[in-house]
């Protein structure tokens, strides 16, 4: 199924994670029998819906999955943010809520436009990674931001998102975030988010920037497995349920304004919150380059581009592009 259709839309958006619901109860709600509404389930979880079913007790869906609802995020917004953001689309399921934006036939307005899917199958992270979410359970959104002119300071954007998401968090209660040079989110060393910029437009022209950003939920189930790094997710974190329109409006309400403010601001407006954040200071680590070499080092914070600076052995010291390398804490 490459998309839900309306009825099993309305199967889904009657169930609920805490308790369970019969078969007659959601078909009386929706019209239908009570087998008609078996079927429908066992379609939505091969189409990868989290349910549980219990024989005698009915449907609810599992632990971690809470349903995106354009609305309750709009209705969420401030009023700045709500100002700025240009529409907003909830896919069922897609390859890459980055590639929706790019469509170039598309002809709506990109600036602070916004796309969010229940499930992305090939999600993109640094150097060609894959970026894995769960669907119904993990945060996956992108949001289009145009530039008439290339602001000075682009390439620190994505640490300026990276920022941005850090601080909405905080803002639900969410402690001990900082961010891994130049973009992942982690709590104690593990991942929690990433950020991925796509950069077209001309030389001495407009620029069209589509920032990818995907956030570990309530990650689990059987795409857990195929992370092959140290992660955890929100609710882990919290141990407790976080509702993904909350999360979704609180990052909206941050990243909107920064975006617009961007081009004047710079990275220089978040040169201290970077060294309240910044997971790599005074640490150890190790510098692999997209040809093949290793620098081993001291991080010591960013310069004023956004580049991470590193202290050899020898005290030299040793400036890095994040588009050229990839770091590790040993």
């Amino acid at each position: 199924m490459n998309r839900m259709d309306g009825l099993r839309l309305r199967l889904l958006q009657s169930l609920d994670r805490r308790d369970f619901r019969t078969g007659t109860e959601i078909g009386a709600r929706l019209g239908l029998t009570r087998a008609a509404v078996h079927k429908h389930v066992q379609a939505l979880v091969a189409h990868g819906v989290p349910i549980h079913r219990v024989p005698g007790r009915g449907y609810r869906l599992a632990d971690g999955v809470s349903l995106l609802d354009a609305g309750v995020i709009i209705g969420g917004l401030s009023e700045e943010a709500r100002a700025l953001l240009a529409g907003i689309d909830i896919l069922p399921e897609t390859a890459s809520t980055s590639a929706v934006l790019a469509r170039p036939d598309d002809a709506r307005p990109l600036h602070c436009r916004v796309c969010l899917a229940e499930n992305q199958t090939a999600g993109r992270g640094r150097r060609g990674r894959s970026w894995i979410a769960a669907p119904y359970r993990d945060l996956a959104m992108s949001v289009g931001v145009e530039y008439p002119h290339w602001p000075p300071d682009l390439p620190t954007l994505g640490l300026v998102t990276a920022l941005t998401v850090v601080e909405a968090l905080e803002g639900l209660g969410i402690r001990d975030l900082l961010v891994k040079w130049p973009n992942d989110i982690v709590h104690a060393d593990e991942k929690v988010c990433g950020v991925l910029l796509d950069v077209t437009g001309e030389a001495h022209g407009s620029c069209r920037v589509i920032v990818g950003i995907g956030i570990n939920v309530a990650t689990g189930g059987a795409q857990s497995r195929d992370i092959d790094q140290p992660w955890t997710s929100l609710e882990a974190i919290t141990q407790q349920p976080l509702d993904r329109n909350v999360i979704t409006a609180r990052c909206l309400n941050r990243l909107l304004p920064a975006f617009q403010r961007f081009p004047d601001d710079g990275f220089r407006a978040y040169r201290s919150l970077w060294r309240r954040l910044d997971a790599l200071r005074g640490r150890p680590v190790s510098i692999y380059t997209a040809g093949g070499a290793t620098f081993q080092g001291t991080a010591e914070g960013v310069d004023e581009a956004g580049r991470l600076e590193v202290v050899g052995p020898g005290g030299q010291v040793r400036v890095f592009t994040q588009g050229d390398v990839s770091v590790r804490m040993p």
